[in-house]
């Protein structure tokens, strides 16, 4: 079924129709301006399935492109019938259009008659023959027009003359009848006979010249309006073969051009699309590796945080554990101190005391310094390991009042010179009876002021 609206309303058919002939018989170009031009005819024909092919084109339009090639380059018929046979047209198809060729016009060309010329010195012979019948040949030239000549039995004079002649029978029975009437009138040797006799021959020989003249001229006028209307036709044909050929080289000229820009053009949107995919394959590669990197980092980043959250819950475990064991070991020698130093001991069994209290404490803290798996934990885990005896924590102010205990340089100044000024007064320390513990309260709690003073 034909579809419509293609381009400017132009049907699929009409299309096809329209591209096959350009490959055959030729198309004007008036008829693919009817439709936008070749450009978009060749673009419909193309979209609705047609194969750039003159082989393909229908029966009729074959018969006649080869019947005009051929005609136009004899010289060729074998050959392009071998190529139609050869993309496979049919046998049917190529022996029609051998068969319409049309057969060589063989041109005849016969001398032209030379005119006649009386002769002016020797007596005229009368011909011994009658004259022809036959019809006269026009010339004809080999440029296919013929000039008409006078021929000699085309003249009255000439037909007059055979008529005439001395032997001929119309001029002897003209003679016999002269006589005859002479002979009565007594005039039968005169003069006078002899020219009745010659007038009533010329009289009775002139319209029979006349009629034979004429039909002689009429005859070689007919022949030659004849051969110049055949020559006129045949220059036509020939004129309107060599047309032809001329418009079917020029459209198989431009459909080859057209070809072949078709061709630049489709290799041309091959290139740019490859070249398009290409880059659109390349930049789906660049994203995909960007990607996978994107994912791969975020991957290793999560596996990092998860390892340092996993480190950072052991790490605080670790601490929390640590830090309770050296808060006990504190405890437990601030407890110990505190017994001692009240007890009633003197002073060298409660140091001896105190002193087996505090290395207890710091093998302590060492071996939980030991067991830590967390970095930085010993720095972490100081407690009283700067201070002597009956420190509390790192950094805070001793609590010990007896020379010796404590480990912080500045305090045992302190300790040792209050204690010296105390034994030079009181002859005693007053870690003794002698003085109450209101007033060793009272001293201690001056020290603590001169150390942080």
């Amino acid at each position: 079924m034909a579809t419509t609206g293609l381009i400017g309303g132009a049907t699929q058919e009409q299309i096809n129709d329209l591209m096959y002939r350009s490959m055959t018989t030729g198309a004007p170009t008036a008829d693919f301006n009817k439709y936008g031009g070749y450009d978009a005819v060749s673009s419909a024909f193309t979209a609705g399935g047609g194969e750039r092919s003159r082989y393909k084109a229908p029966t009729a339009m074959n018969e006649q492109y080869m019947g005009g090639v051929t005609n136009t380059w004899g010289e060729d018929a074998a050959k392009l019938e071998s190529t139609y046979r050869a993309h496979g047209v049919d046998e049917t198809t190529i022996s029609n259009a051998l068969a319409k060729l049309p057969k060589p016009v063989k041109q005849e060309v016969v001398a032209d008659y030379e005119p006649y010329v009386a002769p002016t010195t020797a007596p005229y012979v009368a011909p011994t023959t009658a004259p022809s019948t036959a019809p006269v040949t026009a010339t004809q030239s080999t440029a296919g027009q013929s000039i008409l000549g006078v021929a000699p039995q085309q003249t009255v004079q000439e037909q007059i003359r055979g008529i005439i002649a001395e032997n001929s029978p119309l001029m002897q029975q003209a003679r016999a009848t002269s006589r005859g009437q002479m002979n009565e009138r007594g005039l039968i040797n005169s003069s006078i006979a002899n020219t009745a006799g010659q007038a009533a021959v010329l009289q009775a020989a002139m319209p029979i010249a006349q009629a034979d003249a004429a039909m002689y001229a009429d005859t070689a006028k007919t022949n030659n309006a004849y051969a110049n209307q055949f020559a006129t036709a045949n220059n036509l044909q020939i004129r309107d073969l060599q047309k032809m050929a001329t418009a079917q080289g020029y459209n198989l000229e431009t459909m080859s051009a057209q070809q072949i820009n078709d061709m630049a053009k489709l290799n041309a949107q091959i290139l740019a699309t490859t070249a398009r995919d290409k880059s659109a394959i390349e930049a789906d590669k660049a994203t995909a590796t960007a990607a996978a990197k994107e994912a791969a980092t975020a991957a290793a980043k999560r596996v990092e945080n998860d390892n340092a959250a996993t480190k950072l819950e052991t790490d605080n475990a670790q601490i929390l554990l640590n830090y309770k064991l050296a808060s006990e070991a504190q405890n437990t020698y601030n407890t110990t101190f505190n017994a001692i130093n009240a007890s009633a001991d003197d002073a060298l069994t409660k140091k001896t005391k105190i002193d087996a209290a505090w290395n207890q404490y710091k093998n302590t803290i060492a071996n939980v310094r030991a067991a830590s798996s967390v970095a930085g934990l010993a720095q972490l885990v100081n407690f009283a390991t700067g201070a002597g005896p009956g420190s509390t924590a790192p950094g805070a102010t001793p609590t010990t009042d007896i020379p010796g205990l404590s480990n912080d340089a500045k305090w045992e100044g302190i300790v040792k010179t209050a204690w010296d000024a105390h034994v030079a007064k009181f002859g005693v320390g007053w870690d003794t009876s002698k003085t109450s513990p209101a007033d060793r309260a009272a001293n201690l709690q001056r020290m603590k002021v001169q150390y942080n003073a």
